[in-house]
């Protein structure tokens, strides 16, 4: 069971040494673009970050968004969404993450689609229209 823990968890870092390498130097003429798609990744990396979390701390997701290795996320995902303002004129929306013992959101405004990014515990990672309210992205 240990082992089996142990290869998950390489093969989620390796997910998250990818998020945290995308080039945003090859983009070129893309650069919103791929500004976005990065921005994307790193919050779908939050997701298995939380699920480490959650299965270290008697499987609550309660502080997660506070964990060393969620914070690492939001922080990259807030200077992408700072290049995305510089392009679009943006205000000061942030990376918001947001959790509770049994649910976890993570979302921010994509200035490049005009919409939310948002994803959750149920494995969500949708666009919406609306800024998510509760702590789910539905």
């Amino acid at each position: 069971m240990k082992k089996t823990i142990v290869i998950i968890g390489l093969c989620l870092s390796a997910v998250v040494v990818y998020g945290l390498l995308l080039d945003k130097d090859s983009c070129d003429g893309f650069e919103s673009y791929c500004i976005g798609e990065a921005l994307q990744q790193k919050l779908t990396n939050i997701r298995s970050q939380m699920e480490l979390y959650r299965n270290q701390n008697q499987y609550s997701y309660k502080g997660g968004c506070d964990s060393e290795s969620v914070t690492i996320y939001l922080e990259s995902a807030s200077e992408d969404l700072k290049l995305m303002q510089d392009s679009y004129g943006g205000d000061d929306s942030n990376v918001t993450c947001v959790d509770s013992s049994d649910e976890w959101r993570a979302s921010v405004f994509q200035y490049n689609e005009g919409n939310y990014y948002c994803v959750d515990e149920s494995n969500n990672g949708v666009e919406l229209v609306d800024e998510p309210e509760s702590l789910s992205c539905k």
